[in-house]
């Protein structure tokens, strides 16, 4: 996705750089994925987003 007029970065409160990775969860609800910063490959997609929708204790 592209976001020419930072309207979207604007409403998530993101920072100013590049990449930006966002899971949105099935509730709705946005998180920001740091690590990895940068994706290589298909399997480091898969393990961060399969962390982030991990319940936590």
């Amino acid at each position: 996705m592209t976001d020419p007029d930072h309207t979207l970065q604007a409403a998530l409160g993101a920072p100013p750089v590049l990449p930006s990775n966002w899971l949105v969860h099935p509730d709705g609800t946005i998180e920001r994925i740091t690590d990895p910063l940068v994706f290589h490959t298909p399997q480091q997609v898969t393990a961060a987003v399969r962390a982030a929708l991990e319940p936590t204790p």
